[in-house]
């Protein structure tokens, strides 16, 4: 990416700013997005450990991250408790809309794919 001497990102550059940040994401977390994205829907403890074959901890860890940064809601499973005592309680989790909005376009998909540029 050619900088030229600019202050400021335009839509040429996004294909490799995407890239980039998804290649040097921590890779359960770049997976858990995919998986989200993969179906719009929610995505719990269980179903996270079983699809990416990773530890129950780090599956909550890396749930527990993506909230942080403020990409995904979580919440207590339906029929489960939640308190500090129950640490190890089911999770669930799903894109917030205002990202799943363009994350789910075509455009979004071409972008990360390097395509679409103008």
């Amino acid at each position: 990416m050619r900088c030229l001497g600019r202050n400021y990102v335009t839509k040429a550059d996004l294909p490799i700013v995407i890239r980039v940040v998804l290649s040097t994401g921590p890779v359960q977390r770049v997976k858990i997005l995919d998986k989200l994205l993969s179906d719009g829907k929610e995505w719990d403890t269980s179903q996270i450990t079983n699809s990416l074959e990773v530890s129950r901890p780090t599956a909550r860890k890396t749930m527990i991250e993506l909230t942080i940064l403020g990409l995904v809601d979580m919440y207590p499973k339906i029929g489960t408790e939640d308190n500090i005592e129950h640490t190890n309680e089911e999770k669930k989790i799903w894109l917030k809309d205002k990202f799943k909005s363009w994350l789910n376009t075509e455009e979004f998909k071409e972008l990360r794919k390097g395509e679409g540029l103008d």
